[in-house]
């Protein structure tokens, strides 16, 4: 018998997520977890694929950790 989309969605194992899951520090984010997300089309997984290339390439300029501080913030407060 051959496996469809809805067989291989009917064995998925659902988790609980900690929503106050994210990093202690003054940029905050979500801690890391593991997905899997199954097109259900080869355009699909191309259409995603592609997307996700684009916002990666969008993104790039804000990769790694912020150098500003809470104390830079304090001292040094945005003119307005």
């Amino acid at each position: 018998m051959k496996s469809c989309a809805a067989d291989t969605l009917r064995q998925h194992r659902e988790v609980d997520l900690d929503i106050f899951a994210y990093t202690d520090s003054e940029n905050m984010r979500p801690e890391p977890f593991h997905v899997r997300f199954i097109p259900r089309s080869d355009a699909t997984r191309k259409l995603l694929l592609d997307e996700a290339a684009e916002a990666r390439e969008a993104l790039r300029p804000y990769d790694g950790e912020t150098r500003v501080t809470m104390e830079d913030a304090v001292n040094n407060p945005a003119k307005v």
